[in-house]
């Protein structure tokens, strides 16, 4: 079956790795999966380096005739069985190009609470969504109290991860802790997410200043990029901590990365899920994280991480001080949440999820045989 996947973002963030790790899944269980992106953006480098095809097309704002033409002949050459839009500026730019492609039911993906903008022009187009899939309870919950959105329309598939691709590997921590420069003796919690104000960097450099004469060992590694970086160095300077607060923007070798810390913070003030908790788990990594959104889901206070208010540095240095200062403690944490996400969110309950729904919207238009598309994997001009 031909699956389109447009996304309008040009920053590179969970909801995209999310986007070509179930991309790769659904190419191996025999789909041919398309991500329709912005040109020159992250989530189309990623997705190339993973072999998934990529068409590039600009996607500015939701009103341009030219975004939506150009959306329209990639879906028109490509001839999907149904395309799924992971933003809202890509289901509005989606829903007028489909109809010069054959109208294929469109499908919408929420990974974010508070996100979805509850407006008219949103309760007018999104009645025509095929499906609205969203990866949390507490994100469906958001999602039906609007009012609007009927219960056989709105469904739930909780993301999921291969725990083999994090598995316990010494020298790949030796090399990322030497890559950075970290201090032998550094415990090292680190923030992996698109740098940006929602995200929480801000509270958790505030948090491991305020730690920082009793926990001089504690390093803090901000990973991901993002337009607030030059703000956050300036913080990390004034508050006297610079030479602690590594920013390694963007890296393709999470799994890698991971290994080299050794604790996991999310002090998100708004968070569908969470990939980057699934990733630390399987990892075996102790968890800091607000209690915000799909956050609960996941982590299991006092078990597998702890729990915080948003917006609260003190909450977070409260949370941090025993699991920079306890060895035993970050083990019992890891480990629970390394059984947790085993018996939880495995990648492959997920894939089979999103391919019976797939097969359900769009299983007699994915029945037709169509011939390859060379073309369809090239940028507009």
């Amino acid at each position: 079956m031909r699956i389109a996947v447009v996304n309008s973002i040009r920053v590179c963030g969970g909801g995209e790795k999310w986007l070509v790790r179930q991309a790769s899944c659904w190419k191996a269980q025999g789909h041919e999966p398309l991500i329709i992106c912005q040109p020159g953006s992250g989530l189309e480098r990623l997705a190339r380096e993973a072999g998934v095809p990529t068409q590039a097309v600009s996607m500015r704002n939701d009103v341009s005739p030219r975004a939506i033409v150009n959306l329209a002949r990639a879906l028109r050459k490509f001839r999907p069985a149904v395309v799924l839009c992971c933003n809202e500026r890509a289901f509005r730019l989606a829903m007028p190009a489909r109809r010069w492609a054959g109208n294929p039911p469109l499908m919408y993906r929420n990974g974010l609470t508070a996100t979805f903008k509850n407006r008219s022009l949103n309760r007018f187009l999104f009645r025509h969504a095929a499906r609205m899939v969203v990866i949390s309870e507490p994100l469906r919950e958001e999602m039906a109290s609007y009012g609007w959105i009927s219960s056989d329309r709105l469904q739930v598939i909780r993301n999921g991860i291969d725990t083999n691709l994090y598995r316990h590997d010494e020298e790949a921590r030796a090399r990322v802790r030497a890559q950075v420069g970290a201090r032998p003796d550094a415990v090292v919690a680190a923030v992996l997410a698109r740098v940006t104000e929602d995200k929480g960097q801000v509270e958790t450099i505030d948090a491991l200043a305020s730690l920082a004469t009793e926990c001089p060992q504690a390093e803090l590694w901000i990973v991901g990029e993002g337009t607030l970086r030059p703000k956050l160095e300036d913080q990390a300077r004034e508050r006297g901590i610079s030479d602690r607060v590594r920013f390694l923007g963007f890296r393709n070798d999470i799994s890698a990365v991971l290994q080299a810390v050794d604790i996991v913070v999310q002090a998100s003030h708004r968070e569908g899920l969470g990939n980057t908790l699934l990733e630390a788990m399987a990892a075996r990594k102790p968890i800091v994280a607000s209690s915000v959104g799909g956050i609960v889901d996941v982590v299991i206070p006092g078990e597998t991480g702890e729990l915080v208010p948003p917006y609260d540095p003190a909450a977070i240095a409260q949370a941090l001080r025993p699991l920079l200062n306890d060895p035993a403690l970050r083990a019992k944490y890891g480990e629970a949440g390394w059984k947790r996400v085993q018996e939880q969110f495995q990648l492959s309950r997920e894939t089979a999820d999103w391919c019976r729904l797939f097969e359900e919207i769009g299983g007699a238009r994915g029945s037709r045989a169509y011939s390859p598309s060379p073309a369809s994997a090239q940028p507009d001009a």
